[in-house]
């Protein structure tokens, strides 16, 4: 009983985020954050990117399968009535659902449209292993996508799928690197009307940058970016890695290798010797940062390209703070796996929200830390439960107890 009247008396003293802010916060959660099925152990890892179509993904009613995994609720308002359309994960597998089982961790991937369209003409694209579902929530028709009708199970690719403002259009890239002699880059693109996919172009330089693995791209105006861990032999430190971009202009149909920031501190930092960066997408600008630097010395640096010629490839370091954390205790006695390596780390998240908000998670996870990239101010705030409920499920953890929203 004392504990549950300190616990509320901790929560009344929350510094609770503005109702603006926390719409900013809302519009951009993870997908990840979509409860986990325990069956298959699927995880949802990708970035719902509509800033004004607020999908609050909730978790599924006792009553309803656990198999239920994504719901989506058409409202704008986060204390109206949703509207929920739910999808049964395992109708969309198809053929590739005899790869998920108890002992395969597989990834599902979401991502979400854009602003301008209206509410009822909102897409959903899901990533399966080997093809891709456009969903529309509102009609419940799934479209299939197989991309190049031939898609190599072995091959290393990542898709981007958004609506872009300079084009008019939704836009659904795939870029696929085959592992094989002749390693070669293929950009794969989708024809929403016609609904069939064609190679745009085969990139046969990819060679050049001996790739370990293609990251998650992301669509900026016209123009598509994939982050890639090129592999580097020194005679002294051994192999390291250097984060290079990949750029793909959807109307000139041609590629461009953008090296990162080298004015940055982490090229020259021992502590950070993995050079891995990270795209985010602030109003129309691509901006990188290191999350590796950023974990071993609480550095931020943050570093944009300007957009009218990004094959010039000039940065322009926009923001470098020190970031300070408070010790706080958890709004609630989550219980975690001690051998998780998240636990470990200071980074546990690092998103931009509609309104050019950089938010970082802090080392307690209860914490919010915001820095305003437009105002260049800084600030700390708690999560409010909401947040922290669907945060705690982000990160992978399977909770016995959950905050009810």
């Amino acid at each position: 009983m004392a504990s549950m009247q300190k616990r509320r008396q901790d929560e009344k003293n929350i510094d609770y985020l503005p109702e603006e802010l926390l719409s900013g916060v809302l519009q951009k959660l993870d997908a990840s954050m979509v409860p986990i099925c325990r069956s298959v152990r699927t995880s949802w890892n990708e970035k719902l990117q509509d800033p004004d179509f607020l999908k609050i993904l909730r978790r599924s009613h006792k009553e309803m399968s656990r198999n239920n995994i994504l719901m989506v609720c058409q409202s704008t308002e986060p204390t109206t009535q949703p509207n929920m359309m739910k999808f049964n994960a395992f109708d969309l597998m198809g053929k590739d659902s005899r790869v998920l089982s108890r002992n395969y961790n597989k990834t599902v991937a979401v991502t979400g449209a854009h602003k301008v369209l209206p509410i009822t003409s909102d897409l959903i694209c899901v990533k399966f292993l080997a093809s891709l579902s456009i969903l529309n929530p509102t009609s419940g028709e799934n479209v299939e996508v197989n991309l190049d009708n031939a898609p190599i199970w072995h091959a290393n690719w990542e898709a981007v799928f958004g609506f872009s403002d300079e084009l008019g259009e939704y836009v659904l890239i795939a870029l696929e690197i085959q592992s094989d002699l002749n390693m070669h880059g293929k950009i794969i693109r989708w024809d929403m009307n016609q609904k069939f996919s064609n190679t745009v172009v085969v990139w046969k330089d990819i060679q050049q940058l001996c790739p370990r693995v293609v990251e998650q791209g992301i669509l900026v105006g016209s123009h598509v970016f994939w982050p890639i861990d090129k592999m580097l032999k020194s005679q002294l430190d051994g192999y390291k890695c250097e984060g290079i971009i990949v750029l793909y202009s959807i109307e000139n149909e041609n590629f461009h290798v953008l090296p990162g920031p080298t004015e940055a501190k982490w090229n020259n930092d021992p502590r950070s010797s993995h050079r891995m960066i990270i795209l985010l997408d602030f109003k129309g600008r691509l901006c990188v940062t290191n999350p590796h630097y950023l974990e071993q010395t609480r550095h931020l640096e943050l570093w944009a390209i300007d957009m009218q010629s990004p094959s010039q490839f000039k940065w322009d370091k926009v923001h470098d703070h020190k970031l300070e954390f408070q010790v706080a205790r958890p709004l609630q006695p989550f219980p975690m796996p001690d051998q998780h390596p998240c636990t470990r780390q200071l980074l546990l998240s690092l998103r931009s929200s509609a309104d050019g908000m950089l938010i970082i998670s802090g080392p307690d996870r209860d914490q919010l830390y915001i820095y305003d990239t437009k105002n260049k101010t800084h600030s700390l705030h708690n999560k409010p439960p909401m947040i922290l409920a669907l945060y705690e499920l982000s990160v992978g953890f399977y909770w016995s107890r959950f905050t009810p929203i």
